[in-house]
C-alpha cells in the first residue's frame, strides 16, 4: 500500500470518526437513544439525605438557653 493512499484513509477516517462525536447524542452531554441508555436511578443515600434535610426544615428550631 502506498503511503499516499494510507495517509489519505487515515485522514478520511479520522474526518468521519471526529463527524461521528459531534452528532452522537453522548458527544453533546446528552443521554444515550432508548435501547442503548439506561434509565437515571438517583441512588439510595442520595434520597435518604434528601428526605432526611426535608424532615430537618420540617421540624421546628431547637431553643437554645437554659431550660426553666
Amino acid at each position: 500500500m502506498s503511503d499516499r493512499v494510507f495517509f489519505a484513509s487515515t485522514i478520511l477516517l479520522a474526518a468521519a470518526m471526529i463527524l461521528l462525536a459531534l452528532v452522537w447524542p453522548q458527544g453533546q452531554g446528552r443521554r444515550s437513544p432508548a435501547p442503548f441508555g439506561k434509565p437515571v436511578e438517583t441512588p439510595a443515600y442520595v434520597q435518604a439525605e434528601r428526605e432526611e434535610a426535608a424532615r430537618a426544615e420540617a421540624a421546628p428550631p431547637l431553643r437554645q438557653g437554659p431550660q426553666p
